[in-house]
Parts: C-alpha cells; structure tokens; sequence
C-alpha cells in the first residue's frame, strides 16, 4: 500500500472513530429543549389568555416571541450551543413550533361530557412532540448603569415529564460598553454550565437506575355499570390495576395518592426510559398497556393524554 494511501486510510478510520464515539457520547446523554420562561415572556407582553375549565388563564405566547424577538432567539441559540459543544443532543424549540399548526395545537385537549376538560399548556404541546428530557427555563435581563451594560440570567433546569426543578443557576456578566446579548450571555453562563451539566448528568443517571417518573390517574365514566371496587376473576378493580402497574415499574417503585371506589391517582410512578425496541417511553405509551390488558379482561377504556409526563385512563367506555 502506498503511503499517501495508508495516510488517507488511517485518516478515514480516525475520523470514524470519532464520529462514532461522539454519537454514542450522546446516545447516553439526555436531550434538551431550551424554552424561554414565562416570567420573562410576562415581562415582554408575550402572552395569550385561553379559556380552561369555564375560566380564564394566560400562557406564553411562544409563536409571537419568535416572530417578533431576534433578542430571544439569540439568547436561546448561545445556551444551546453552549450545551451542544459539551456533546448534549439539543431539541430546536422553534423547528418543532414551526412543524404544528396552530389551530391543530389547541385542538389537542382531552374532553368528554364525563370528565372535565383537561387542556394542555403551549409547552405541553410543544414537548409532546419534542419529547425532550430535560428543559431549561430561561430568563434574562440587561442592566444599563451610565455607558455600561451587564446581562443577569437565571437557568432552570426542569425534568420536561414533570416539570420538577432539578438543578439551576444563575449569574452576571462583567460590564461592558459595546458587548452583543450573545456575548454578555455567553460571558455570564461562563463557569456555571459545568455546575449545570453535573446536575444533569446526576439526575439521568438516576432515571437509568431508577426509572423515569410520571403519574398515572384512574377514573370511571359516569354512566360506568362498575366501581373500582367490582371484583373480576375473583379480586377487586382497583387491586387488579396496582397489581399491573407494580408488574410494570422498575423495581415497583410507585406510591398511590387518593384512591376511592370511582378514582385512584398514583403518584411518582417510575417506567422503563425504553422499550424492547429502544423507543422512549412516555406515561401514554405506558399506559395503553394498563388499557391493553384491562381489555383482555372484558373492561373498556380510554387513554388520555396530559403532557409526556401524566396520563388519564378512563374505564367503562370509550
């Protein structure tokens, strides 16, 4: 072989290599969506109010903050390639606002004459088709003081199935005269991703060992001819349906909440991250086969849908 081929080959399989030890270093990491936060969307009027439940209530107005803030996508765009640099895969909130139509996102509600509406949250939405892990909530601010200018930002680092905060940070740029957004921001993160990135590291560790954490809620349909306390093959409802979920959590790790003859509510439900074919599994995916196997027994049900994190079955019908 020649040299300036052997040189050719040993390049080819170096840079091989290195794209796959890349892919499987993100493999193993957590992906994440960067979300600017609502405080800060309150604070720049990008808002929409929307009726829930016969009553009112404002959320980010994502769409029109993309549209008309180059600001915000700029300060989003730094902290993403801040992560993206320390090989974490990164969920482009904008790319999947874009992909879903408006009108088809607000009609994505849960709604029966039995059961009161359950509507999603724009980010519920939004992540419903992301399925990001993690979630960081982003807030900024520029301070002038005389010729100068500071940035002050606060990150929180959310788990996108529960919204539960499990890490975050905080911190301000040095002043400066002429400094962009992007380099306030990047000067002021500077030093605290790595705090960041340990408390990530630590807490999808924790989800391999222990399992991802949703929630689970029973209930019954008004016109349903049973309670959850009907005995089918000789043992009561609701003990059939925390036998299955018991069966199908890592290592059984679940608590009940309110439990009644018409509803049970389990909390801290820990599922499988994937499954048998390496699809992540959210609380929906987990929840059609509590639906599949109650069918098996001659009982109807419904799955329903509250974010990536929560699902409702509802028995006696469909």
């Amino acid at each position: 072989m020649m040299i300036k081929d052997m040189k050719k080959y040993v390049l080819t399989f170096i840079l091989a290599i290195a794209m796959t030890t890349m892919a499987f270093a993100q493999a193993n990491k957590p992906t994440i969506m960067v979300v600017p936060s609502q405080t800060w969307c309150n604070e720049y009027g990008y808002t929409k109010t929307e009726i829930v439940n016969g009553g009112t209530k404002t959320v980010p107005d994502y769409e029109r903050a993309f549209l008309e803030n180059g600001d915000m996508k700029v300060a989003i765009t730094t902290i993403g390639n801040m992560m993206v640099m320390a090989d974490y895969p990164l969920k482009d909130m904008e790319q999947y606002l874009n992909s879903l139509s408006l009108k088809r996102a607000e009609d994505i509600v849960a709604t029966s004459k039995q059961v009161a509406n359950v509507a999603l949250t724009p980010l519920d939405i939004i992540n419903q088709r992301a399925k990001a892990d993690i979630i960081f909530d982003l807030y900024w601010k520029v301070n002038t003081f005389g010729p100068n200018r500071t940035l002050t930002y606060n990150l929180r680092v959310l788990d996108a199935y529960t919204y539960k905060q499990i890490g975050g940070t905080n911190g301000t740029s040095r002043p400066s005269s002429s400094s962009e957004l992007a380099v306030m921001l990047q000067d002021a993160a500077t030093g605290t991703m790595g705090q960041i990135e340990g408390q990530i590291d630590a807490f999808f560790r924790n989800m391999q060992e222990k399992g991802r954490e949703v929630a689970l809620e029973i209930r019954l349909w008004d016109n349903c001819p049973y309670d959850l306390e009907e005995e089918f093959g000789g043992k009561e409802l609701n003990q059939i349906i925390e036998d299955w979920v018991y069966d199908n959590t890592v290592s059984g790790r679940y608590s009940v909440g309110e439990s009644t003859e018409t509803r049970m509510d389990f909390e801290q439900v820990r599922i499988p991250l994937y499954d048998e074919r390496e699809r992540a599994i959210d609380a929906t995916r987990w929840a059609r086969g509590l639906a599949s196997y109650l069918k098996t027994l001659g009982i109807e049900s419904k799955v329903n849908h509250r974010g990536l994190g929560c699902a409702t079955i509802t028995i006696g019908g469909k």
